[in-house]
């Protein structure tokens, strides 16, 4: 929609009192609402199941753009992508005259590039990706007064409260034995560095951690059936180090027992090394020229270097259709 510009939102008297507001006059559409709607789910798609997955964000929907370029030809080429996105967040509380709580303000930019080299029955790709998310927490200072003949909350004043960022480069190499369409073998090495940094302005707290993680893991394709079913068997193994692992709080009731207890542990968790180690199954088969039927059975093993965590093993089972 074309809307005719303005420069005033709205005119309040000192006691929050409101005089005029000024109400968006909208010249034409530009767009049906069957397009802007059809573009709204591919920018759904493009978070949930595209090139922008890291900025997912699990019981929101988020959109979001991509931009990808390819250079090279024949069995040399050059992906690059990137995203930008920017996602703000409200908290009310009473239905009935709704008092901000607090907002708060998220910037995403991730960037990647890929080098894919194929011959005839191999081929490997070089990737590097790097994202920065960074969240700002918004308090608003508020008061029950007087709009019009109405009472209403008032915003007074609004301060930034708290910033969290977290930054991950991550360096992925495969190599692929090729079997008609697909792969019959691929292996692969992983090089993944995060930092973690989360300040509470007043009173004043912060957290810092740094981890640097690597894995290399193995993948089998076994295909029969006349190519209408598979079995995909792999097997990993990682090594987390920490490089840094800090933290300060000086809030209330700072020389407690259990606020020490409860920071000592979140620290020790976030910056402990660790060894893993894992396996996974996937069977698919066709059910119908649109549609399969795949199970998954997943285990991972963690052992930490931190006595005071036990070792643990996780399992997981699932059964799906895909289209």
């Amino acid at each position: 929609e074309i809307v005719t510009p303005y420069v005033v939102s709205e005119i309040r008297t000192s006691d929050g009192n409101l005089v005029s507001k000024t109400e968006p006059k909208i010249k034409k559409r530009v767009i049906s609402e069957e397009t802007a709607s059809s573009i709204l789910d591919a920018l759904y798609s493009t978070v949930e199941e595209g090139t922008g997955k890291a900025a997912k964000v699990r019981g929101y929907s988020v959109a979001g753009k991509t931009g990808t370029g390819e250079q090279g030809r024949g069995s040399n080429l050059w992906y690059m992508a990137s995203f930008v996105g920017n996602k703000v967040e409200d908290a009310f509380q009473t239905p009935t005259k709704k008092q901000n709580m607090g907002s708060t303000e998220q910037k995403l930019w991730n960037a990647s590039v890929k080098m894919v080299e194929e011959g005839e029955n191999r081929m490997q790709t070089i990737s590097l990706s790097y994202t920065n998310r960074k969240t700002d927490g918004i308090e608003y200072i508020q008061e029950l007064g007087q709009v019009g003949e109405f009472s209403d909350w008032v915003t007074l004043a609004k301060y930034l409260r708290s910033k969290y960022s977290y930054q991950s480069t991550d360096i992925n190499y495969e190599w692929f034995i090729k079997e008609g369409s697909g792969y019959k073998w691929k292996f692969g090495v992983d090089m993944i560095h995060t930092k973690k940094f989360d300040e509470y302005i007043l009173p004043a707290a912060h957290l810092k951690v740094e981890n640097d993680f690597q894995r290399v893991y193995a993948k089998r394709n076994f295909n029969f059936g006349g190519g209408k079913s598979s079995l995909l068997a792999g097997i990993n193994l990682g090594f987390n180090h920490n490089k840094k692992g800090e933290y300060v709080y000086e809030g209330s009731y700072a020389e407690s027992d259990v606020v020490k207890d409860m920071y000592a542990k979140d620290i020790l968790y976030m910056s402990s090394d660790y060894v893993t180690c894992g396996a996974e199954v996937t069977y698919s088969t066709l059910v119908n020229k649109a549609a399969s039927l795949f199970v998954k059975g997943t285990c991972q093993y963690y052992s930490p270097d931190e006595e005071l965590f036990e070792k643990r093993l996780y399992t997981s089972l699932s059964v799906g259709i895909t289209f």
